[in-house]
């Protein structure tokens, strides 16, 4: 007999929680953040679209020297006041290590 709670479990993706979540990005010569590779996350986060920018993340670092960083960010859900609703969210830079700098 086949266990259809085993199959529907199999089939279930799983997903990272978005809190203390790792990036790994890219900064150019300008300070301006590209999404290199994104954590394994609910695609939900990547509906706008896959800039930093529209994901939440910070997309200008112009503090930073240009090269390949990796970053974790903390996540924030920022709600409607009146109706208590999440209406927005943004990831915070925690920690930036760098991995590659570009000469």
């Amino acid at each position: 007999m086949i266990d259809t709670d085993k199959l529907k479990e199999a089939a279930e993706p799983v997903y990272d929680s978005p809190h203390n979540s790792e990036w790994i990005v890219g900064i150019d010569a300008w300070g301006c953040v590209f999404v290199l590779k994104a954590p394994n996350i609910h695609f939900s986060f990547f509906d706008n679209a896959h800039n930093a920018e529209c994901i939440g993340i910070p997309f200008e670092m112009p503090e930073e020297k240009a090269g390949v960083y990796k970053m974790r960010c903390s996540y924030h859900e920022l709600t409607d006041w009146e109706s208590g609703i999440v209406d927005d969210y943004e990831f915070h830079c925690e920690e930036l290590t760098k991995v590659l700098e570009y000469i």
